[in-house]
């Protein structure tokens, strides 16, 4: 061989690829396990929050079919809205019913107005329902009345 210089199997390059790639789809599939996991997590916590509001929401349509029944049924229902911490109050438009249900952490405020009938009874006749979760502090969380 002249020159002295001896050429021998080159697998440097090879390798280098080889590694670079090996490491990085290890950590793209880290990462995918990563996102699935708070994916996961969070479709989780969705779905505690969804059954809570609906149970809390199954609770309040409950009491006020109660109410409606004793209402059709010439039944003062002040003493079971006191009790369940709500209110009654006459409008123009109707009988007003504030009161709140409560399933695990969901709490809900409901205000239904019920229709009247000329001498200011109710007829049970619901014109306007709303259920809106309250917040930490114990009040409605946004929105008005409409």
């Amino acid at each position: 061989m002249s020159g002295g210089k001896r050429r021998g199997v080159t697998v440097g390059g090879a390798c280098i690829l080889t590694v670079f790639t090996v490491l990085c789809l290890t950590t793209f599939s880290a990462l995918s396990l990563a996102s699935a996991r708070a994916d996961y997590k969070l479709a989780q916590k969705a779905h505690h929050a969804a059954t809570q509001y609906y149970t809390a929401e199954e609770q309040a349509e409950t009491v006020l079919s109660e109410w409606i029944t004793a209402l059709r049924a010439g039944q003062d229902i002040t003493g079971p809205l006191q009790a369940a911490g709500g209110s009654a109050e006459q409008t123009e438009e109707g009988l007003l019913l504030t009161y709140s249900t409560q399933s695990g952490s969901t709490q809900l405020m409901a205000e239904v107005l019920l229709q009247t009938d000329a001498s200011g009874q109710p007829t049970g006749r619901v014109l306007y329902q709303h259920l809106q979760p309250v917040t930490g502090e114990g009040t409605a969380a946004g929105g008005e009345k409409g």
